[in-house]
């Protein structure tokens, strides 16, 4: 699971980035998810950037990679992606 969506580094454009979710852990109280996010040129590629987020998380919902992925697609930077 990825989304890709045009990108800037240092200036640089990236057209249609592949962003990932690399890494992620749930709080103690299991009512937080923490994830790292990696952007590449294409999935093949190593990183060029990545951020760290927490969003919300809930033990009913999908699995913690799919709630993640659904948090950074209401955040206005990742507004317009798509999944691939």
């Amino acid at each position: 699971m990825a989304i890709s969506m045009d990108a800037k580094y240092r200036g640089i454009s990236i057209p249609a980035a592949y962003i990932s979710i690399a890494s992620r852990s749930i709080s103690l109280g299991k009512e937080e998810v923490a994830f790292c996010v990696m952007y590449r040129v294409d999935c093949n590629e190593e990183p060029f950037d990545s951020k760290s987020y927490t969003a919300p998380y809930s033990l009913e919902g999908a699995n913690p990679y799919i709630q993640a992925y659904e948090y950074l697609k209401l955040q206005p930077e990742f507004l317009g992606c798509v999944d691939c």
